[in-house]
C-alpha cells in the first residue's frame, strides 16, 4: 500500500507516484552530450595515467563550479596488482591514488590552482588530498548546516598499514584542506577500491556510504589472456594450474603468465550510520540478475526530488571489458529499483573515442538554471588491459589518458512516461491539494496531454470526476514546458479544492511526461 503524496515535485518512476498506466512506457533520456570533446584531462606530470571525476558542485550564488577528481600516479598504477598480491591479509599496498580539485566559471574549462598543500616533484600543484597512504574512490558530502570545520565529508579508501586498511572519513571547512579525526580508523575494513560515495537521508536520519561488495559463486574460475588486447576466455581450473595462485605468494607471476583465478564478483555493499561515528555491517543491496552482465562496479547516488537516483556502472568483466551506466532508482537509499529493460543511461562511445570503452559517472549532476549538467570519465582503454603486465606485450596499446565529458538533460529529464501514437493514460496515488495550482514537466511531438481531477475510488471503474475540472473542461496541452501550470477552461487557480483529496488523471499521446508538482 503507498501513502498519499505530499507537496512538491514527484517523479514518474513507479507506483509510489502512479498508482496506474495504460499504454505508457517509462523512457530514460540520456545526456546531450558537449560538443567539445572533453572538459577536463590529464595534462599535468603529477597526474599519471589514472583520472576520474568524483564531485561536481555548482554554487548559484557565486556561480562557480568546483570538482574534485582522483588521480593515479604513473609506474607503480602499471605494478598495482603485483605489489598487492605479495602481502598478508586481504588489503593491497598503498596505491598512489590522490585527490585533485579544480574551478570552472562556465563547467566547460577549467582551472587547476595550485594549492600549495602538497610538495611534488614536478612543482606546485592542485592536490588536495592523499589520505595516510592514499585517497581512492573518494565520495564528497557536503553539508551547510554542520559544525564549520566538519561542512564538507570525505569518505575514502585508505591504509594505514600494509595490512589495514578501508574506507575512513576526512572533514573540511572549504573542500580543500581536508583532516582525518582522532581516532582515524576505517569506518568499514576492507578493499572497497570503488566509487565511495556518501549521502544523507533526512527521511530516516541516517547517512549511506556505497562500497565494494563482494560475492564468491564462481569460486576459483580463471581468466585466460588471448593475446594482449583484452580478449579474454573464462575456464575452470585445470591440472598443472597454480594452486596457491589465488592466494599469495606466487600469483603476482602466475597473473603475468596465464591471467587471475576469478573467485569474486563485484556487487554494490552499502553502510549506514545516525552520526557518521556508528556503522552498520555492510550488506550488499544490488546483484546482477538474468539481464545483467557480471559485475557491478559502483553506483553514485544523489538526491532528487522525491527519490535518490543511483548512475549504476555495469561491467562486463568476462567478455567486451566494457563499462557503461545505467539508472536506478530508491525512496530509502537502500532498496533500489531499476527498469525491466535495463536501457543505458550513459553508454560508451565509439571505437576511437575516449570514453570508447568504459564510462564512469560522477556522483551528482550540476543544475544550473533549468538545465542538468551530468559528468563522466571516459576510458578509451579496457579496465584489466595488459600495461601492468611486465614486459608490456608488444601488440599492446597505449592509447589516450581517460579524461571527463560532460553531457545536458532538461529538468527532471532522466526518466519519463512516454506515449506513442496510441493513446495513453495514468493516474496518481491520492492527495490532498495545499497548493493553488498544478505544474507538470512535459513535452509533445505532434501529441496532447489533457488532465481531470477525479474522487478517490478503489472499486468503481472509474472514479467520480469533479465538476469543472473534468477532462472535457481541460485546457489541452501542447508544447514543450518543464513549468506548466494545468488549467481548466482557462483557469489553473485551484483555491476552490484546496484542502480536498483528490487523485490526478492525464490522457496523452506522443508525448513525454517528466514530472508532477503538487
Amino acid at each position: 500500500m503507498y501513502p498519499d503524496l505530499t507537496p512538491g515535485k514527484h517523479l514518474v518512476l513507479d507506483h509510489h507516484t502512479v498508482a496506474d498506466t495504460y499504454r505508457l512506457k517509462r523512457r530514460v533520456h540520456r545526456p546531450t552530450r558537449d560538443p567539445v570533446a572533453s572538459v577536463l584531462c590529464a595534462d599535468r606530470p603529477w597526474e599519471g595515467e589514472s583520472l576520474n571525476v568524483f564531485n561536481v558542485h555548482f554554487n548559484p550564488d557565486t556561480g562557480r563550479h568546483r570538482m574534485w577528481y582522483g588521480i593515479g600516479k604513473p609506474a607503480i598504477a602499471r605494478q598495482r596488482r603485483a605489489l598487492k598480491s605479495g602481502l598478508a591479509g586481504n588489503i593491497g599496498a598503498p596505491q598512489p591514488y590522490y585527490l585533485c580539485y579544480a574551478e570552472s566559471d562556465d563547467g566547460i574549462h577549467w582551472d587547476k590552482p595550485a594549492l600549495g598543500i602538497y610538495e611534488d616533484d614536478a612543482g606546485p600543484n592542485n592536490i588536495c588530498f592523499k589520505g595516510h597512504s592514499a585517497a581512492g574512490g573518494c565520495g564528497i558530502l557536503h553539508r551547510p548546516d554542520a559544525p564549520a570545520n566538519e561542512r564538507y565529508v570525505l569518505a575514502n579508501l585508505d591504509w594505514l598499514s600494509l595490512t589495514t586498511g578501508g574506507v575512513c572519513l576526512a572533514y573540511s571547512a572549504d573542500g580543500i584542506h581536508w583532516a582525518y579525526k582522532e581516532p582515524n580508523g576505517p569506518i568499514v575494513f576492507g578493499e572497497s577500491d570503488t566509487f565511495n560515495n556518501i549521502v544523507y537521508d533526512p527521511a530516516r536520519g541516517m547517512y549511506v556510504v556505497y562500497l565494494r561488495g563482494w560475492h564468491a559463486a564462481a569460486v576459483d574460475w580463471i581468466i585466460d589472456w588471448v593475446g594482449g588486447s583484452g580478449r579474454r576466455m573464462v575456464r575452470k581450473p585445470q591440472a598443472g594450474d597454480d594452486p596457491t595462485a589465488s592466494g599469495k605468494g606466487q600469483r603476482a607471476d602466475f597473473i603475468a603468465q596465464h591471467g587471475r583465478i576469478k573467485n569474486q564478483r563485484r556487487r554494490v555493499a552499502a553502510s549506514q550510520s545516525p552520526d557518521l561515528v556508528n556503522w552498520t555491517e555492510p550488506k550488499i543491496i544490488l546483484t546482477p540478475d538474468e539481464l545483467d552482465t557480471n559485475d557491478f562496479y559502483g553506483l553514485a547516488v544523489f538526491p532528487y526530488a522525491d527519490y535518490f537516483l543511483g548512475q549504476l556502472w555495469v561491467y562486463d568483466d568476462d567478455e567486451t571489458e566494457t563499462s557503461n551506466i545505467e539508472l536506478a532508482f530508491s525512496r530509502d537509499a537502500l532498496n533500489w529499483s531499476r527498469l525491466p529493460d535495463r536501457p543505458k543511461f550513459i553508454p560508451i562511445g565509439q571505437p576511437g573515442d575516449v570514453d570508447g570503452f568504459m564510462v564512469r559517472s560522477a556522483q551528482a549532476p550540476v543544475i544550473v538554471g533549468d538545465d542538468i549538467y551530468v559528468y563522466w570519465t571516459g576510458h578509451e582503454r579496457p579496465h584489466d588491459d595488459d600495461s601492468w603486465i611486465d614486459p608490456i606485450p608488444d601488440d599492446y596499446i597505449e592509447g589516450r589518458p581517460p579524461a571527463v565529458l560532460r553531457g545536458k538533460l532538461r529538468m527532471d529529464g532522466f526518466i519519463s512516461l512516454s506515449a506513442d501514437r496510441r493513446l495513453g493514460a495514468l493516474i496518481t496515488q491520492p492527495f490532498t491539494l495545499q497548493s493553488n495550482r498544478i505544474l507538470i514537466n512535459a513535452a509533445t511531438y505532434g501529441g496532447e496531454i489533457t488532465a481531470e481531477l477525479v474522487e478517490p475510488y478503489a472499486l468503481e471503474p472509474r472514479g467520480k470526476p469533479i465538476e469543472g475540472f473534468e477532462a472535457k473542461d481541460c485546457d489541452v496541452f501542447r508544447a514543450d514546458n518543464i513549468h506548466h501550470p494545468l488549467s481548466w477552461n482557462g483557469n489553473h487557480d485551484l483555491t476552490t479544492l484546496r484542502g480536498r483529496r483528490v487523485m490526478l488523471r492525464m490522457s496523452m499521446y506522443q508525448a513525454d511526461l517528466y514530472s508532477i508538482t503538487l
